[in-house]
């Protein structure tokens, strides 16, 4: 289902402010989730692609940190993921103005 920019935009913002209450101290980590933040401030790249660079680099720190997650991060983490993965238009599409 193809869902509209400023659903996925306000659903990235939402995620990432509950990740990084629910993210393990880390200063390696705490930084990604701020450069994400300022990233979907500024709002130059698509959320999909901050998201997913997020993701990423979540899975690389825990894993050379040797950090244990919790069931609520991973959770949003799986969400994330399938954000990452979202398509915010087609090819041909109708045009709509109120998106």
């Amino acid at each position: 289902m193809i869902k509209s920019k400023k659903y996925l935009a306000a659903k990235a913002n939402e995620l990432v402010a509950a990740f990084a209450k629910q993210a393990p101290a880390n200063p390696n980590l705490e930084e990604a989730i701020k450069r994400a933040q300022a990233e979907l401030e500024a709002r130059q790249i698509a959320p999909q692609n901050i998201v997913e660079q997020l993701v990423l680099d979540s899975y690389r720190i825990c894993r050379l940190s040797h950090l244990k997650v919790n069931n609520e991060a991973f959770r949003l983490l799986k969400e994330m993921e399938a954000l990452s993965r979202a398509r915010s238009i087609l090819p041909f599409f109708r045009y709509d103005p109120w998106t």
